[in-house]
C-alpha cells in the first residue's frame, strides 16, 4: 500500500518550505509492528532508614541503557526510581519526585508550615544526603554540573529565582536572585519546568506571566551555564513554553504543541519553526546536532489516514527527516527519552510514558531498541522489571 507523507512544514524567518523527507545526518528507524500494541514518563511504608531493594534488571541486549535511571509512579503507593542494571528505591508516601541523576534522586515534601523540605538521596544505598528547608514550594529541579538546581513558587507570589545545592558540600546558593515580576505582568508569574541539556552543562529556566488584555501569555527564558555559573536571558519575550535545551539550542512549543521553535542558546535568535498537528515525545542528542521527536499528523478522514511519526530535526537549519510512520488506528507511537541516548532509541511496547507505564501493576515491561547509526531494530531488546517489586 502506498503511504502518503504526513504534513509537516518548516518556517525559517519569514519563508515557509515543505521539508518532510529532507536529508539529515542522524538516521533513525523504528520497527513497524502491524496490529501490535501502540508505543508510548515511591512507595511502601517507610522505615527509619529507607532500604534499597536491589534488582537484577536483566538485559537481552547487554550494555544497553545500563546505568540510566528512570522513575515510576505507582498509583497510591507513590514514586519509585530504578537504575538499569542496578538497584531500585521507593520514596516514602507524600514525597514528590523532582529529579534523577545516574546515582541520586531529589524529592520534596511539605514541611508542615510554609515552604517545603528538599531531599536528596543516593539511589544505591538509599542514604539521605540532604534534607533542606526552603521558603518556596520546590516544584521543579534538575541535576547539572555537580549540583541540583531548583525553584518553585514563593508564599508571597514573587519570583523565587533559581538556587542550587552543590553535591560536594550540600550548601545551597542563589544562582538567579529572587526578585519581583516584570511590571507588565501585574505582579504575577511562575518559574516553570527547569530543563537540562544531555551533557548537564546547560540549564534552562523559563518564567511566564499572565496574558494581558486578552493577548497571549508572556514568557522569558533564563539560561544558566552550569560550568561557569553565568546567567543570561537570550529569550526575553515569547508566548511559548520551553520544552528542551541543548548546549546550542532552546526548543519551545505552544500549549497545543503544533509546532516547535528553535532559538539560539546564546543570542535567542529564532533559527526555525517546524509544524505538525501535534508533537508528542522529544529529546536532543548530546552533541546538540539533532532533535528526535514523535508527532501526530492528522488525516482527512478519507484518502489520508492519521499517522504517528518518528522524525529527527537538524538543529542547525531545521531540516526534517521522517524516519518511520504508521497509521494511528493502532494507537499513538511513543518514545522513552529517559532511556534513549545518542546510540539507541528506546521504544516501549505499551501506550504510556515510562513514568506511567507501571501504574497498572505490570511486573515488567519490554522495549524495542533502535540503533541510531545503522537503523537496526532489536525487538524486545530491553527488559525493565517494575521498581515496585524490587
Amino acid at each position: 500500500m502506498n503511504v502518503q507523507r504526513p504534513r509537516i512544514s518548516l518556517r525559517i524567518g519569514s519563508s515557509v518550505s515543505i521539508m518532510a523527507g529532507a536529508g539529515l545526518v542522524l538516521a533513525l528507524v523504528v520497527l513497524a509492528r502491524p496490529g501490535g500494541a501502540p508505543l508510548s514518563g515511591a512507595s511502601p511504608t517507610p522505615s527509619a532508614s529507607l532500604a534499597v531493594q536491589p534488582s537484577s534488571l536483566p538485559l537481552s541486549t547487554p550494555g544497553v541503557a545500563v546505568g540510566r535511571t528512570f522513575a515510576a509512579e505507582l498509583g497510591s503507593v507513590g514514586f519509585a526510581v530504578a537504575k538499569i542494571g542496578g538497584p531500585s528505591l521507593r520514596l516514602p508516601p507524600g514525597e514528590l519526585l523532582l529529579a534523577l541523576s545516574s546515582d541520586r534522586v531529589a524529592s520534596v515534601h511539605d514541611n508542615g508550615t510554609t515552604g517545603s523540605i528538599l531531599v536528596i538521596r543516593e539511589i544505591t544505598s538509599g542514604r539521605q544526603l540532604v534534607a533542606l528547608k526552603r521558603p518556596e514550594w520546590v516544584a521543579t529541579a534538575v541535576f547539572a554540573g555537580g549540583s541540583l538546581y531548583f525553584t518553585g513558587p514563593m508564599p508571597d507570589g514573587s519570583d523565587s529565582g533559581v538556587s542550587a545545592i552543590a553535591l560536594s558540600d550540600s550548601v545551597a546558593r542563589e544562582i538567579i536572585t529572587p526578585t519581583t515580576w516584570p511590571a507588565e505582568w501585574n505582579g504575577t508569574g511562575t518559574r516553570n519546568q527547569l530543563r537540562v541539556s544531555p551533557t548537564g552543562a546547560t540549564v534552562g529556566s523559563p518564567a511566564c506571566g499572565p496574558a494581558g488584555q486578552g493577548g497571549p501569555k508572556r514568557c522569558f527564558i533564563d539560561v544558566i551555564d552550569a560550568v561557569s555559573g553565568t546567567v543570561t536571558r537570550p529569550v526575553t519575550d515569547t508566548p511559548l513554553n520551553l520544552w528542551d535545551v541543548s548546549d546550542t539550542t532552546l526548543f519551545a512549543v505552544p500549549e497545543e504543541r503544533n509546532f516547535v521553535t528553535a532559538f539560539d542558546r546564546k543570542t535567542g535568535a529564532q533559527r526555525w519553526q517546524a509544524k505538525s498537528d501535534e508533537f508528542v515525545e522529544h529529546y536532543p542528542t548530546s552533541d546538540g546536532t539533532a532533535y528526535v521527536v514523535t508527532y501526530v499528523s492528522v488525516g482527512n478522514g478519507g484518502d489520508r489516514p492519521t499517522f504517528s511519526v518518528l522524525a529527527a530535526i537538524d538543529t542547525t537549519n531545521g531540516a526534517i527527516r521522517v524516519i518511520h510512520e504508521e497509521a494511528a488506528d493502532g494507537g499513538p507511537m511513543s518514545l522513552w527519552p529517559e532511556l534513549s541516548d545518542d546510540r539507541f532509541a528506546v521504544v516501549g511496547r505499551v501506550n504510556a510514558r515510562l513514568i506511567d507505564a507501571f501504574g497498572n501493576g505490570a511486573a515488567s515491561l519490554s522495549a524495542d531498541l533502535v540503533d541510531l547509526a545503522t537503523g537496526q531494530v532489536v525487538p524486545d531488546g530491553l527488559n525493565i522489571p517494575s521498581p515496585a517489586g524490587q
